[in-house]
């Protein structure tokens, strides 16, 4: 099977076309990613309260105080489980105090029980998905995943808080508003908010194992414009919306997308991804890669189907390259069907084939690992027979990928798409963990997490200078 080649030339004309297309798109604002980490929406793409791990969730709001006091931020929070990306809870948060709230700050964790819990470390009020008054910090919530992503949108705020000759409310006072048909705000979600704005956020998840002294942050992707030039609207804690696909339409290569939820996903599309792997024997270390899929939760966001132990799962692949990293080599994509051992495979000119009851490679992977299945709303990958430092081995969202990397490498990483180099919507973040050992006799352990996001689009040939 061959690779089609794209000649230079080729490629420049086509990147003539779509900047000619992007030149005569219409003139609108759109939901976009944005560039500094602040915007309406915030998507941490990974939560985890397994394994020794806490995960705590920083929101703040991207303005001061003013002389009428801080911002009044009102939240809607959205748990998504890592499976299916299918949401597990929603809950709304509340300013209670004159001077605004301007920050939210909360903990999931697993308990001695093992049950997963979201405590509140900074906020004021939080009525949740059936109405319930939670006020001040140290409110706790069971969630049921331990593994997941989560999104986050500044709703309006209130009127009330522009004025200092009224009193704010208490937190039952705010829940009461929800209460039954009669409701002031369930009659309308707008009252006290049609001529208020609301505050762009940004956010910061960071991953906690004490016992293994180790810390990583990485920053939530915002999106800005999300609901064009409207304020988001304020809803029930209950309700379904807002969520992704409520975003602004805009144009993504040229073409003004049909909806919200294919524009979201089409700018977190990427067509490749890059980051270390390093696993070196004389310090302990290993890496683990996240790769998440937040639109999992709205639509098959992956290029195939394939059943699964009975279950039919969509899903992409991570896979073996041939002799060269880069296009001009077919890559291999294999995912395994354990019920009927059938496994399908892909060029990466997009052809399927299909072979049973043995691996087909074109051309032959430079190891025997045919690649894993990434069938998840949040993967995690590990190399080489590495433990991942996150997961026990038995977790459903553990992958290893083994010969594919030496002690210390730079991977490159296509998402296969539904078309050669169309690219998936994925977020992906890289834990690598070097063990020094102990200090003070033992007392102080001396180890070292690194974390950051992937590179986005990278080329190949950036990668072989």
């Amino acid at each position: 099977m061959e690779m089609k080649h794209i000649e230079r030339a080729e490629v420049y004309m086509q990147a003539l076309a779509l900047f000619a297309g992007l030149a005569l798109a219409p003139v609108c604002t759109a939901v976009d990613v944005s560039g500094d980490g602040m915007g309406e929406v915030l998507i941490f793409p990974f939560f985890i309260a397994d394994n020794g791990w806490d995960t705590y969730i920083n929101v703040q709001a991207a303005s001061r105080r003013t002389a009428v006091g801080g911002p009044a931020l009102s939240l809607r929070v959205v748990l998504r489980e890592g499976r299916n990306g299918e949401i597990i809870d929603t809950f709304n948060t509340y300013a209670t105090h004159r001077d605004g709230q301007s920050a939210w700050r909360a903990a999931l964790y697993r308990n001695a029980q093992g049950q997963t819990w979201l405590r509140v470390a900074e906020g004021q009020c939080l009525v949740d998905s059936a109405g319930q008054a939670h006020a001040g910090a140290g409110v706790e919530l069971p969630v049921a995943a331990t593994v997941g992503l989560i999104e986050v949108y500044s709703m309006a705020e209130p009127s009330r808080f522009l004025g200092l000759e009224e009193e704010a409310p208490d937190c039952d006072e705010l829940a009461a508003n929800w209460d039954g048909p009669d409701g002031r705000w369930t009659m309308d979600p707008s009252d006290d908010r049609a001529f208020s704005s609301s505050n762009d956020i940004s956010g910061q998840g960071t991953l906690i194992n004490v016992q293994q002294g180790l810390s990583g942050v990485y920053r939530a992707t915002a999106l800005q414009n999300f609901n064009g030039d409207e304020v988001l609207i304020h809803t029930d804690p209950g309700s379904l919306n807002p969520n992704l696909a409520d975003a602004q339409p805009g144009v993504i290569n040229g073409v003004l997308q049909p909806d919200g939820i294919t524009t979201v996903a089409g700018l977190l599309t990427t067509r490749a991804l890059s980051n270390d792997v390093v696993a070196l024997d004389e310090v302990a270390a290993s890496t683990d890669w996240i790769i998440s899929y937040p639109t999992s939760g709205y639509h098959a966001a992956r290029p195939f189907t394939v059943e699964i132990g009975g279950e039919s799962r969509n899903c992409s692949s991570f896979a073996g390259y041939g002799s060269k990293p880069g296009p001009e080599e077919p890559m291999v994509s294999v995912t395994v069907d354990q019920a009927n051992n059938v496994f399908f495979s892909s060029s990466g000119d997009g052809t399927w084939r299909g072979s049973f009851g043995g691996h087909i490679f074109t051309p032959a992977p430079p190891n025997t690992q045919e690649g894993v299945a990434l069938c998840n709303a949040v993967n995690v990958l590990t190399f080489d027979g590495q433990p991942s430092m996150l997961l026990t081995g038995d977790s459903p969202y553990l992958e290893n990928l083994d010969g594919l990397v030496g002690d210390s490498s730079h991977l490159w990483w296509a998402p296969v798409g539904k078309f050669a180099g169309e690219g998936e919507p994925v977020l992906a973040l890289r834990l690598t963990r070097f063990v020094n050992g102990t200090l003070h006799g033992g007392s102080v352990l001396s180890n070292y997490l690194f974390m950051d996001a992937h590179r986005r689009d990278v080329e190949v040939e950036e990668l072989l200078e």
